[in-house]
Parts: C-alpha cells; structure tokens; sequence
C-alpha cells in the first residue's frame, strides 16, 4: 500500500514578511493550491490514504473560504482516506465540514486518547494527547502481520519523558511501531526508530519564511517496501526560498561584487525568492551601492532581499596621518569605546554617508 505523508501547510498563514500585501495574498492563495496539488499527485501515484500530521491551519482564525476548500478538497476524493492529527496550531479550529459532517473518507484521531483504524492490513494510530502522562502507556498494539503507522505531532526528544509538545523517542522504541508519521519541524527528516521502523518528519510543503528554505513536499510512503526504500521525498513547493551568503572579500568594486552576487545565484529559478547575504571584509575605498543590487535581484526573482553584512577592512596605521574628514572621521571612531562589532558598522555607514550613498541600517 502507498500513503502519502504531509504535514505542517500552515493554511491561512499571514505570509506577511517582507511581502506587499498583494504578494502576501498570492502567497497564501498559492499555500492551499500546493495543498491541491499534493492531492491530485496522491491520485496519480495510487496512494490510498493520505496521513495529515497536524498544522493544517496557521491559526484558530481561519477563514471560512479557506476551511471549506479544504473540506471540499476532501470530499472531491472519495477514493482517499484521509487521516488526521491536531497540531498545536489546529486548537479550536472551526469545523471543515457543512453541518459539522465528515464524510466517510476522514478520520480525525482524538486529542485526549489512542484510536486506530485499520484498511488493507495497515492499522493506522494517532492521538494528539502527547501531554497526557502516560499516554505512551496506551499505545495501541497491532496485530500479527500488519504494519503499523502511528501519527504524532509534536517535537521528538530522544531523552526525558516528553510532555507539553515534546514527544518521547524511548517511549514509542520497540513497541512494534514500522512507520511514524511526524509533524512540526519544517524541514524533511528521516531516520531509524529502531530495528523495525523509521521515524519522519515530512517538513512543510512550502517555505514561508528564510528560515525554511530549501526543497519542501510530501512523503511517499510504500509498506510493500523494504525498510531502506519504504520512504521518498517529493518536492512539490510553487516557490523555493535560498538563504545564500557572498564573501565579497577582496573585491577591488562595485563590478566586483556584482559579479560574485550573479555567479551566486545563477541556477536559481526566476520563480523562487531569494535572500542574498554580503559577508567579508571591504576597503572602505570600495564604492557600492546595496540598492542598486537589491534592485537588480528584485527584477530577477518574485521576491529578494538583500542584507550587508560585510566589514571594512581596515589597519588603523593607515589613516594615522591622513589630512582628511575621511581620516578624522576613522581615527575618532577607532579610539571611541565601543566594540569592535559596533566601531566596524559605524565606519563603514560613515563612509557610505561621506560619499553620499543611502546608508543601509
């Protein structure tokens, strides 16, 4: 049997970061098309049940276009089972459903205790009850010749007794578990639970913010597989985020630096949104412009940022007899009493203001 595996789509997140509120908007227009788009590849790849592991929504206040969507997505595919589990953002999340019915095809596990369900052969576990003391206690147990999935959400810890949102590893070891379906961290994670079994986590199916960047999808999960190939990663995301840094060191100008930013972010689709982070150490007779560069990266991609994080490269000897603003400007800000950190940033915005550049604070 195949299942896929999908969690953490954070549906109705503000998505407001960085972005003008149009783009804000197609963002999150585009969070519940990848959620569409996951399902329509759950039909094409012949899965039978699709595992949610919790965060389906950003927050209690989901919109009601948003809950129905998701309801209609479900009951538009009759031939899937569903499966769900809370995350800590689903708390009081109004009902997916017209009437408050769920159709025949979800299931969603209880918060305060075990339930199972079993289809061809597969017993499917969840709770979202990782808090309760003991309730690893109660795990439920499967029969002779089915393979176990248990849905958690929740961050694994490898030792202690979990509570609150942590899940206890030891706990759920040896306890006849072949697949453990995880939601909660971002990124996608596989590993061995023990002898018998793997624990994942999916990560979620599109980055919202530089802090996940990287290749987002869903799991492809294949009980018919041996241990080594029972699990694949899909990407599926509408947009990739990068998180890239340029050592400018050394650059002699403006063309310079220019060129080690094109070079690193050649490949990169036009689609994606980028971050670009200058790092190094600069003369401060190197004249740059970060805006121009900013610029130059929003015309590129759908969204770019672009931080300075660079340092002037500077020996104090040399402008101990310089006759110049400049001079006087450096020699007062190296005997001053602040640190290093702080007499390296003011130097560098002095000179950029001495040149008339915009100062990047």
């Amino acid at each position: 049997m195949k299942l896929m595996h999908i969690a953490d789509l954070h549906l109705d997140a503000k998505m407001e970061t960085g972005l003008t509120s149009v783009r804000a908007r197609e963002r999150r227009v585009e969070l519940l098309m990848t959620f569409s788009r996951a399902i329509d590849e759950a039909v094409v790849q012949g899965v039978e049940a699709v595992l949610l592991a919790g965060d389906l929504f950003d927050t209690a206040r989901v919109s009601e276009k948003t809950r129905r969507y998701v309801g209609d997505i479900v009951c538009d595919h009759p031939s899937l089972r569903f499966f769900y589990v809370a995350g800590n953002h689903d708390e009081a999340v109004a009902p997916l459903f017209a009437n408050d019915t769920p159709p025949d095809n979800w299931t969603a596990f209880p918060s305060d205790r075990w339930a199972s369900a079993v289809i061809g052969g597969v017993r499917i576990s969840g709770t979202s009850a990782i808090g309760h003391p003991g309730i690893y206690d109660e795990l439920p147990v499967a029969e002779i010749g089915e393979f176990h999935i248990v849905m958690l959400h929740g961050q694994i810890v490898r030792t202690g007794d979990g509570g609150g949102e942590k899940i206890a590893l030891k706990h759920l070891q040896n306890r006849g578990i072949d697949y453990l379906a995880l939601g909660h961290e971002h990124a996608f994670r596989c590993e061995a639970l023990d002898k018998r079994g793997l624990w994942a986590y999916a990560g979620c199916p599109e980055g919202r913010g530089f802090d996940e960047c990287g290749k987002k999808g869903y799991i492809l999960v294949d009980t018919e597989a041996s241990v080594d190939a029972r699990v694949t990663f899909y990407p599926i995301a509408k947009r990739t985020l990068h998180l890239i840094e340029i050592d400018v060191s050394g650059c002699g100008s403006f063309g310079e630096i220019q060129e080690r930013l094109s070079v690193a972010i050649e490949g990169i689709e036009t689609t994606d949104m980028v971050k670009a982070v200058l790092t190094g150490a600069l003369s401060p007779e190197v004249s740059y412009d970060t805006v121009h560069l900013a610029k130059l990266l929003n015309e590129q991609f759908y969204f770019a940022r672009l931080k300075d994080q660079t340092i002037p490269a500077i020996r104090p000897e040399d402008y101990a007899h310089d006759v110049s603003l400049k001079g006087e400007f450096i020699r007062t800000v190296m005997a001053s009493r602040l640190s290093d950190q702080e007499k390296q940033r003011t130097i560098l915005c002095g000179l950029r203001a001495l040149r008339g550049e915009e100062v990047d604070v």
